[in-house]
C-alpha cells in the first residue's frame, strides 16, 4: 500500500444481507445502441455514441465531495463534450435514496452498499443488469463481479476491494526498536513491548476494533468449518458457534494484557473521522482500520496541527493473526448502481461503460486509496497486496454465501466486547448463537 510522510427470522436476515452484498458494490448502466460507428482508442475505450450526443447524467451519493469521480467526469467530457455528468450528495442518503429514485427519473446513477438495503428494500428493483453491456471484463477481476450475480442476472461491478488490517505509526516502532511484524510471534513481541512502553498498542472506537480481527474470524469460517458446521452455526447451533471461539479468546487475551483498552474505545466519537484524528496525534501505534478508513487519512493530515508540527511515516498493513503469517479477508466494497427507470438511459450507460474501462478504475483507485478490482495482463488483481497463501486467504463468494449472515453476527458481538457487555468467552458464544437463531 502507498505509505504517506508527513442481526426475526434467519431466513429474512439471509435473504435481505444477500441482496445487500451484492449491492454493496453495486455499479450499474442502463441503455440501448448500436456499435456500427464505434470508435476505440488507445486507453481501451469504445465509443458507442455520436461524439456530439448532449444531455445531462445525474450521480447521487453520500459523499461530501468525489474527486475519483470528479476525475472520471473531466474524462469522459474529452469523448462527449456535450455530456454533463453532475454529482449530489444526498442528505440523510439511506432514508432519502429509494423515494428519489422513484420519484426522479432524472437521477441515473447512485452510490449503494449493504446497508442501504437494510434501510430501503426495494431498491433491488431498480437495478440494471449490467450482463450485456459492452464491457471489457478480461479487464476486472472476477472475484469482483461473480459476487454480484442473482438469478443469472449481474447487478453491478465493485469498483474497489475492502481490506481489513492497521495503520501503523512506522516512526513510533522504529523508535521504541521495532519493526513491523510479520508473524504471531512477532505481533504478540510487539504488542508487549509498546505496552509496557506506557502505550496502549491497539486503539480504535469500539465499532472498528472488530476490523483488527475479522480476517481471522472469516478464517476459521472459511477455513475450518465444514458446509454442515456451517449450516449448523447460521441455525444458532451451539456446539458450532463454539468453532468460533478462538477469535473471541484472542480478543480478551489482549483486553487483558491491557494491549486494548475500552476505556480508551470509549473516547473515540467514531471509527473514522475521529479515530484518524487521533491517530496523527502520534502515539498510536496501530490503528485498527479498513482500507476505506486509511483511504481517508492523507486529506486529513492538513487538520491535525498534531502532524503538521511532527509528522510522521505511516502505512496499512495486513494483521499476521497466524503462526504461517498473514490472514487476508478480502470482500467487495461500494460501488454504484442504475435507476432503470431513468430518462436518459443512452447516455448514462455510456458514462457507467467508460468507467468500468481499466484506466478508470485504476484512477478510482489511486485517487481513493484503496486497491482497485481492475486486473493486470494476466488477470492478476492491481495493487500492492500481500503474497497470501489460499490456506489463509478468504474471497467474497457469491451474495448468498451464508458466510455473510455469520460475518454480520460476528461484528455486532464484537462490538458489545468491546464496549464492555460482553465480559468472556463464553458470553460471546451465547450471544453469538442467539442472535444468529434469532
Amino acid at each position: 500500500m502507498k505509505k504517506y510522510n508527513s442481526s426475526k427470522n434467519i431466513t429474512r436476515i439471509f435473504a435481505c444481507i444477500c441482496c445487500i452484498v451484492l449491492l454493496s458494490t453495486t455499479i450499474v448502466s442502463c441503455g440501448f445502441y448500436g456499435d456500427e460507428n464505434a470508435t476505440l482508442d488507445s486507453s481501451g475505450y469504445t465509443m458507442l455514441l455520436d461524439a456530439d450526443t448532449s444531455g445531462t447524467v445525474t450521480v447521487l451519493g453520500n459523499y461530501d465531495n468525489f474527486e475519483a469521480l470528479d476525475s472520471a467526469i473531466s474524462k469522459f467530457a474529452n469523448y462527449y463534450p456535450n455530456i454533463s455528468v453532475e454529482y449530489e450528495k444526498l442528505d440523510d442518503y439511506n432514508t432519502n435514496i429509494l423515494t428519489r429514485l422513484q420519484n426522479d427519473d432524472s437521477a441515473s446513477i447512485f452510490m449503494i452498499n449493504r446497508y442501504n438495503f437494510l434501510e430501503a428494500p426495494g431498491l433491488e428493483d431498480i437495478i440494471y443488469d449490467v450482463s450485456d453491456l459492452d464491457i471489457n471484463f478480461d479487464d476486472i477481476d472476477k472475484d469482483a463481479y461473480e459476487a454480484c450475480y442473482i438469478d443469472g442476472k449481474l447487478f453491478g461491478i465493485p469498483l474497489w476491494y475492502r481490506y481489513y488490517g492497521m495503520v501503523v505509526n512506522e516512526d513510533l516502532l522504529e523508535k521504541e526498536g521495532l519493526s513491523i511484524p510479520e508473524n504471531l510471534d512477532e505481533l504478540e513481541n510487539c504488542l508487549k513491548v509498546l505496552k509496557n512502553a506506557g502505550y496502549t498498542p491497539i486503539q480504535q472506537a469500539n465499532s472498528g476494533l472488530p476490523h483488527f480481527f475479522i480476517s481471522d474470524f472469516m478464517n476459521i469460517v472459511a477455513h475450518d468449518l465444514t458446509t454442515d458446521e456451517i449450516e449448523a452455526l447460521k441455525n444458532g447451533d451451539e456446539n458450532a458457534a463454539s468453532k468460533v471461539s478462538s477469535c473471541f479468546e484472542t480478543m480478551f487475551d489482549m483486553i487483558e494484557k491491557g494491549y486494548i483498552s475500552l476505556d480508551n474505545a470509549k473516547t473515540y466519537e467514531d471509527n473514522y473521522n475521529d479515530a484518524i484524528l487521533k491517530f496523527f496525534e502520534g502515539d498510536v501505534p496501530f490503528l485498527a482500520a479498513s482500507t476505506q478508513i486509511y483511504s481517508g487519512m492523507a486529506k486529513r493530515e492538513s487538520k491535525s496541527d498534531a502532524y503538521k508540527e511532527n509528522s510522521f511515516t505511516y502505512s496499512f498493513n495486513y494483521i499476521p493473526l497466524s503462526s504461517d503469517g498473514t490472514q487476508l479477508y478480502k470482500t467487495v466494497d461500494t460501488g454504484f448502481a442504475l435507476n432503470k427507470n431513468c430518462s436518459n438511459l443512452d447516455i448514462a450507460s455510456e458514462f457507467y461503460r467508460f468507467m468500468y474501462t481499466k484506466e478508470i478504475l485504476k484512477d478510482f483507485s489511486t485517487i481513493k486509496g484503496i486497491p482497485t478490482t481492475a486486473t493486470d495482463k494476466d488477470g492478476t488483481p492491481l495493487g500492492n497486496l500481500p503474497n497470501v497463501d489460499s490456506s489463509l486467504l478468504v474471497v467474497t463468494g457469491d451474495i448468498d454465501d451464508e458466510k455473510d449472515v455469520i460475518q454480520d453476527i460476528y461484528t455486532n458481538v464484537s462490538v458489545q466486547i468491546f464496549s464492555g457487555e460482553i465480559t468472556d468467552t463464553d458470553g460471546a458464544i451465547t450471544a453469538f448463537k442467539d442472535a444468529i437463531s434469532n
